[in-house]
């Protein structure tokens, strides 16, 4: 896994391609060994370790930041995470395949062996032979994993196939579901567009007024307006330079209301943009660009100098909103690529 991390170009790969590096490519990995032998809690230590490093600092490297809570990361959508696999929760389930199998008694060579020397006609349930190896202990102890699942001894011997993504799901359990999931959840823009507001939801972004907190920034203007100290709620969209450029983006959509700031932004989007239909999909799709291109609007002023008129800004937003792939399901689905007020602008524009 430390091999494939240092041989990508990662340096230039945004948090949301890493991410899905990382549930594609590197959990693949430990999914394939784990489902071979039981791996040492030191392992799996290390392994979440890696991930972490390479979210956070895109490398090897050992970094105290964190995007987010450790266990909130591995929360699915729903429940305001990442969805990212819990490694130590997914090889308690890998390893229980390795008991279903002693109990169906599948015709392998090893699991003929464990009943050959050390089952001997008993229960596997009730057999823990201290003589035997370690892995081979620990899997007679995983009848405990059953029991957290609430599987009785019936249900497993009644189980025809067994499938470790199921006992996964029933051990991780349920999650209370944060009441801005209809923001990031079947969001038809960019994977970068809905990390970045899941962190915007949760207050995650280093803005000035946190770094202070940390002892890391002194300089509180917000880079924007040059005017007021920059926090999360003055950024999206209490800012005259964020601010300007929504209300621009409302009108291009048709919506007339008075520009809030971020939480009350966020709790008028829940209650009035939170259906399936072409406008609703729109809307939340056009906010979770917004909130992304200035926050790197604001990065780029400040690590780069370089800036932006509100109505250079505003066009990209509405041509990346409107160029995105057309022939996906779930984008075609919602009528939006026949939206017409964004694309009337663009024609009057070009």
């Amino acid at each position: 896994m430390v091999g494939r991390i240092t041989s990508w170009t990662s340096r230039f790969l945004s948090y949301a391609g890493r991410l899905q590096l990382i549930k594609s490519v590197l959990f693949s990995i430990q999914t394939f060994w784990s489902q071979i032998f039981v791996l040492p809690k030191r392992i799996i230590q290390m392994i979440k370790a890696v991930c972490r490093k390479f979210l956070c600092t895109g490398g090897n490297e050992t970094s105290h930041k964190s995007l987010l809570a450790r266990e909130k990361v591995c929360y699915p959508h729903s429940a305001g995470g990442f969805n990212v696999m819990d490694i130590h929760i997914w090889n308690k389930a890998a390893l229980s395949k390795h008991y279903w199998n002693l109990r169906k008694k599948k015709d392998k060579l090893w699991i003929q062996w464990i009943h050959c020397y050390y089952i001997k006609g008993r229960q596997v349930c009730d057999t823990y032979p201290k003589q035997a190896s370690w892995m081979v202990r620990k899997i007679m102890k995983a009848k405990k994993n059953f029991e957290e699942a609430r599987y009785t001894h019936s249900n497993i011997l009644a189980l025809n196939s067994f499938s470790i993504k199921n006992l996964y799901q029933r051990l991780r359990g349920t999650f209370p579901k944060v009441t801005w999931k209809r923001l990031v959840c079947n969001n038809a823009g960019c994977p970068k567009w809905a990390f970045n507001l899941t962190l915007v939801a949760h207050g995650r972004l280093y803005t000035r007024d946190r770094l202070a907190k940390l002892g890391i920034a002194n300089n509180l203007v917000c880079p924007l307006c040059e005017h007021d100290d920059e926090s999360l709620d003055h950024l999206f969209f209490k800012c005259n330079f964020s601010a300007a450029l929504w209300n621009k983006l409302l009108r291009y959509q048709g919506v007339h209301k008075q520009i809030m700031g971020w939480v009350q932004e966020q709790e008028w989007t829940i209650k009035f943009a939170n259906g399936k239909n072409a406008k609703a999909e729109m809307y939340r799709m056009v906010l979770s660009c917004s909130v992304c291109y200035i926050w790197k609007e604001r990065n780029q002023r400040i690590f780069q100098g370089r800036r932006r008129t509100v109505d250079n800004l505003s066009r990209l937003i509405v041509q990346d909103t409107l160029s995105r792939d057309p022939q996906q399901e779930d984008y075609k689905a919602t009528g939006i690529h026949e939206f017409l007020p964004l694309k009337i602008v663009l024609e009057e524009k070009s």
